[in-house]
């Protein structure tokens, strides 16, 4: 694992000093304990991967992870368009406790 400690940070930036000798390999995610990162719950892969389902899969369920918001649930619905399809939201984040009630008014499970 790498530490880093923050030494600066802005509206959109932030800058660490990464404090021990780890790498850093290809697809790999990070953890921001107790805090909301803003945007988009959909990466540019999932859309593609939903378009691509929505045109060649006949499904049931489609899972959205890192949910926030009710936003992020009603982003997935609205490109699913008239899909029959379930949507499930994966609380992962703790800032999504915040806003359970409204997710879960969206979403199937």
């Amino acid at each position: 694992k790498i530490q880093v400690v923050v030494r600066e940070k802005g509206d959109d930036y932030v800058v660490t000093e990464v404090m021990n000798d780890a790498a850093i390999s290809s697809r790999k995610g990070f953890n921001l304990p107790d805090t909301y990162v803003d945007g988009a719950a959909m990466t540019p892969k999932d859309i593609k991967d939903l378009e691509f389902c929505l045109k060649n899969i006949d499904f049931d369920w489609v899972a959205l992870s890192f949910v926030q918001k009710q936003e992020d649930i009603l982003q997935l619905r609205d490109m699913m368009g008239d899909h029959k399809g379930k949507v499930l939201a994966k609380i992962e984040k703790p800032s999504a406790m915040d806003n359970l009630k409204s997710i879960t008014d969206v979403c199937d499970g």
